[in-house]
């Protein structure tokens, strides 16, 4: 009688442990607010192999890349695109961030900071509180990290991607034969 009486409070504890780490684990629906930048940097490279963009995403379906080709400057151009990013990706990386604890606890950034490697960094917006991701993140949250940016970085249409890649390079052979770069305006993918 006392093992069957012991054996119903230990299940009793795991049901209710069980049932408080699904609760937990249940993100809120994505506020109208919700809207974020990210930025990456290459690696401290010489002039004309560096380069940087940001992705900024919401409030809303809407989303823009600006894109760097050399260290940002005043002659320096800056391309940009804009694209659509379907609600449920939103809910996804809105998902996504809870999960991983982004939008419940500071991400602190790490006490080894790399001489020159790339680098990214994360502005979230949420409910009205601004969450900042620094580059560099300590090692305790590098994984979680990491799974965010590769979510964001997806959200980018590849035709895009492919068409700023192919930008940077012509870019970067006018500079090398002395020829002014050529100027274009943004290209339509959506």
């Amino acid at each position: 009688m006392i093992r069957d009486y012991l054996s119903l409070r230990l299940l009793g504890l795991f049901l209710f442990f069980s049932l408080g780490c699904t609760l937990l684990n249940q993100t809120k629906p994505k506020p109208e607010d919700f809207s974020l930048q990210y930025h990456w940097s290459e690696s401290a490279l010489p002039p004309l192999y560096h380069y940087e963009y940001a992705i900024h995403l919401g409030p809303g379906a809407q989303g823009l890349i600006e894109f760097w080709p050399d260290y940002p400057g005043a002659d320096t151009p800056v391309w940009t695109e804009t694209f659509e990013v379907a609600n449920e990706d939103l809910d996804k990386l809105y998902a996504l961030m809870g999960s991983q604890g982004l939008l419940i606890e500071a991400w602190l950034q790490s006490d080894d900071l790399p001489d020159g490697a790339p680098a990214d960094s994360l502005q979230v917006t949420a409910e009205g509180r601004q969450i900042g991701v620094p580059s560099y993140v300590a090692p305790a949250h590098q994984e979680q990290a990491q799974a965010v940016y590769a979510r964001i970085k997806a959200l980018l249409p590849r035709p895009i991607w492919t068409h700023l890649m192919a930008r940077y390079e012509q870019y970067q052979q006018d500079v090398l034969a002395g020829r002014q770069p050529a100027e274009s305006t943004p290209t339509r993918f959506f």
